[in-house]
């Protein structure tokens, strides 16, 4: 599981329910949170990926592999995919992600979960196309966008979106939202989706 921006406790709060109810339904399975730390705004989210990163390096590579991320936490996660990490299924909650956004190929399957409301990834889709007209970002995209307000607006057939309803950018404030991923990501393991 990885947080987004502006968090103290590593994704305590965040993920709590979330945790919690996986937990519950999963039997052998191993949850962790990757804790990259305080972050104001991201300038080029190596923090993050890099941590990302640290916590895939552990997990053997025969291992079933998901990443639950929310708002930022979903860049970076796609940042560790991109650099040939090892990733079966993304969750992708509230993702600051362009709403076009190519997946890794090896990605076995991505859920995203977003809310019409959520204006904060909207905000980040203006604070990237700002950024990115800056010279030392000529290389290296900022990529945040909108998907946490649209959903995935590509035509993957891995990619599968999902309507939170009127959550805003806090899906971890509806306990209805976070039993709907739980349940979600459990049907997908019954299945050997992932």
């Amino acid at each position: 599981m990885v947080h987004g921006i502006r968090t103290m406790d590593g994704g305590k709060k965040t993920f709590k329910k979330l945790k919690l109810l996986l937990s519950n339904l999963l039997d052998n399975s191993e949850i962790d949170l990757v804790d990259y730390g305080y972050v104001l705004i991201p300038i080029s989210n190596n923090k993050a990926a890099n941590a990302v990163i640290k916590s895939l390096e552990d997990i053997p590579s025969k291992c079933p592999t998901t990443i639950v991320a929310y708002s930022n936490g979903c860049w970076a996660s796609v940042q560790a995919a991109e650099r040939g990490y090892h990733v079966d299924h993304l969750i992708l909650i509230n993702p600051a992600l362009n709403k076009k956004h190519e997946f890794p190929g090896d990605i076995l399957r991505v859920d995203v979960y977003y809310s019409p409301t959520d204006n904060v990834t909207r905000l980040g889709k203006w604070y990237s196309k700002i950024v990115n007209i800056l010279p030392w970002r000529w290389t290296e995209k900022h990529d945040w966008g909108e998907m946490g307000k649209t959903g995935y607006i590509g035509n993957d057939p891995r990619v599968h979106n999902h309507n939170m309803g009127d959550v805003s950018h806090f899906f971890y404030d509806h306990h209805e939202v976070s039993a709907r991923i739980s349940q979600d990501i459990d049907r997908l393991y019954e299945e050997d989706m992932v």
